[in-house]
Formats: C-alpha cells, structure tokens, sequence
C-alpha cells in the first residue's frame, strides 16, 4: 500500500501553499476548474488543479468537471504511473554509504520511525526496513500519505486519488494519455528542492511537538479549502525560493514547452496538482501570457 510511493512522487500539494499563507499577498478566489480557449483553438481544453491526496469520488461530485473531461480526447498529466525502476530508486534514496540517521539527530530519527510505525499496519511494516534508506524528501511524501490515511474522503487502497483515478477513467475511455514529464524528473526535482540537511531540518520540525500538531492542523486545512472550491490564487507572489522553484515555476515553465502543440490538436483535459496554478508563474497565467483565454469555471 504504501509501497506506491516509491513509485508516485506527487501524493500532495506543495509546501508553497503553506508557504503563501503566511505571507501577505493579494488573492483571488477561484475553484479548480479552468476553461482554455482563444488563439484558434479547434474547441476548448480544460485544466484542473488536483489534490493528489484527495479521493476520485471528489471528481464525480462536479457535473462540470465530468463534462469538461467527457468531451476531451486526450489526458495530459504530470507523470504517467510506471513501476520503480534502479534509476527512480537511487534518486529518492540514499547510496549504500549513506542514510538519512546521518543528516538527523538520533531523538529527531527516533521520534520519526515512532511516528511512523503508529501508522503502519500488517505487511506495511516491512517498509519500517526501508525508512533510513529514504531521502528526507521521500519521507515527507509517507508522511503526507500517512496523515491523508487518517481523514475521509481522501485516497485509499479502494478509492484512488483524484490523478490516478482520471488516469483510470481516460484508459477505460480509449482516451489518449500523455505526460508532461518523465517520472525520473519528477523525482529530479524534488532531490532538487534543497539540500539535504536543510531537507532533513524540515522533516524533524514537521513531526516535533506542538510542530506536529500544526502541520496535522495545516494538512486538515488544505484539504478543507480545496473541498470548498474556493481557493486562493497567489497571482502576484514571486517563487524565489529553490524549494518553490524546483516544484513548481520551472516545472511550469518546461511544461508550456509542451501544453500548446498538444491542446491545438483536439480538446485537452489537463490534470496536474493545484499548486500550479496559484502563483505568479502558474499555467493558468503563463496560458494567457502565450495568448489564450483562461477563465474559471464555477463548481
């Protein structure tokens, strides 16, 4: 069950929403849904911001969302699903001579394998061997999982989230699905987000004591906001951190290398995690900076 996330890199939205939210910055209030159209467009496309945590059911709940995704011929996410491999392993762990006990404090480790033992149960155990093979990075992504378990409504072993579930639909639909990046980029990216260090700094003040307690608060939070279809959009915030960039602005900006030529051959239903589409830097800005007519669509 857990296993899958050696497999998934995107299981949840980005640290910059927590990021942005303690900043002071002017905010739109918009739903997931965005319609594309303009600049000769043969119909239109539509793009949805994802929660990667969130059950698929969520979906079903939006005759607008059925419709925009009924009417498409092609799924465009971020990663196709595919199997481990050696290459996407070696980036999200540590080399032989290396583990994460050596970037923690043994307290700071000790308190992580607790954590996360109190999650696990059955043969999920076995990834408890696995634990200090993980980068911190890696681990933040179990830890997100782990905490989504908790909350109904979210994905679980019999209800996927909301990307693989779109994933499953388009297969059984005949639709096309093409990906925006490999997998091993994705994982690229997050091995990019920071140093080490810095990522495992992160890690011990996210499950630590009071801490802890906000990030479940935050957690429960997002998943709250995004269920309202009335999330802020931080169209005038700057990413400037690497974290920010390495998730998001220069992965948007690789992504509209490749988004036009695909929406100009047919209706397009673009997937991919809401986090790009509330900054500065976001698709839905950069759509429009390219000519197009983006406009949301009320849930």
């Amino acid at each position: 069950m857990k296993m899958q996330l050696l497999r998934s890199v995107a299981l949840t939205m980005l640290a910059l929403l927590c990021t942005l939210a303690g900043r002071s910055q002017t905010t739109d209030v918009h739903s997931q849904l965005w319609k594309i159209t303009g600049k000769g467009l043969p119909a239109p496309s539509y793009l949805l911001g994802t929660h990667h945590a969130v059950g698929g059911s969520f979906v079903d709940s939006f005759p607008a969302i059925r419709r925009a995704f009924d009417a498409s011929k092609v799924l465009i996410r971020e990663a196709l699903p595919v199997p481990a491999t050696a290459d996407y392993a070696a980036i999200l762990e540590f080399p032989v001579n290396d583990s994460l006990q050596r970037y923690m404090s043994p307290a700071d480790f000790q308190t992580l394998t607790t954590f996360i033992r109190s999650k696990l149960t059955g043969d999920d155990t076995l990834l408890m061997a696995r634990v200090p093979r993980l980068t911190p990075q890696a681990v933040n992504f179990l830890i997100t999982e782990l905490k989504g378990d908790d909350a109904s409504g979210n994905a679980t072993p019999t209800e996927p989230g909301m990307d693989d579930f779109l994933y499953d639909r388009a297969r059984s639909q005949g639709k096309n699905v093409v990906p925006l990046e490999d997998v091993i980029d994705q994982a690229k990216s997050i091995k990019a987000s920071a140093d080490l260090r810095q990522q495992a700094a992160q890690l011990a003040r996210r499950i630590s004591g009071s801490t802890g307690a906000a990030d479940d608060a935050f957690q429960v939070n997002t998943m709250t906001v995004y269920r309202s279809r009335r999330i802020p959009h931080y169209f005038s915030y700057q990413q400037t951190q690497q974290f920010e960039r390495a998730y998001g602005a220069d992965r948007n900006l690789q992504w509209m290398q490749k988004l036009p030529a695909l929406i100009e051959k047919g209706p397009a239903f673009i997937a991919v995690g809401h986090n790009h589409l509330v900054s500065s830097e976001s698709l839905v800005l950069l759509l429009r900076k390219a000519g197009y007519t983006v406009t949301n669509v009320p849930l």
